[in-house]
């Protein structure tokens, strides 16, 4: 082989591996996700969006977490003290009046029967919280109770909206 041939195979598997090296990987977009036990089951949500609602009128702050997949939307709701666009960590309960839980799947109305939710962290200027919740409800015209365990929500984005 002559030199001029071996340069034009050397530059042809240069540019080959130059090319498949440059390539620019596809960045995926982040989706941040719920997961809970339900009845037993795992559940992971294919959804979350999670709002800080500060109303300046009434004077009052609450967070609202919807999750949602395979059919199952659940949401956690609860009072802040919180101050700017921050979060406050802590527990809240539904025994104590200042955390609200909603289950809804397919059919059927669903109450409340107990819950509660922690947030472990949050960072105001990042807008990430991250929580862990369980709670219980109960279907109003059979009486059978859902039971969904082990919430956790880690790095959420949150937006923070005024009313």
């Amino acid at each position: 082989m002559s030199s001029t041939s071996l340069a034009k195979v050397l530059i042809y598997f240069l540019a080959l591996t130059v090319s498949f090296g440059c390539k620019k990987k596809k960045q995926e977009d982040p989706t941040y996700k719920a997961e809970a036990t339900i009845n037993g089951q795992p559940w992971t949500s294919n959804s979350v969006t999670c709002v800080l609602l500060i109303d300046t009128v009434n004077n009052f702050r609450t967070v609202g977490i919807t999750a949602e997949g395979s059919g199952k939307k659940l949401v956690v709701e609860f009072y802040d003290s919180g101050s700017g666009n921050s979060i406050q960590t802590g527990s809240r309960s539904f025994s104590s009046g200042n955390a609200f839980f909603t289950y809804q799947q397919s059919s059927g109305e669903f109450h409340t029967v107990s819950g509660s939710v922690s947030i472990n962290s949050a960072d105001g200027s990042a807008q990430k919280i991250n929580a862990t919740f369980e709670f219980a409800v109960q279907e109003n015209s059979s009486g059978s109770n859902v039971y969904v365990s082990s919430g956790e929500l880690n790095d959420v984005s949150y937006s923070v909206k005024y009313n």
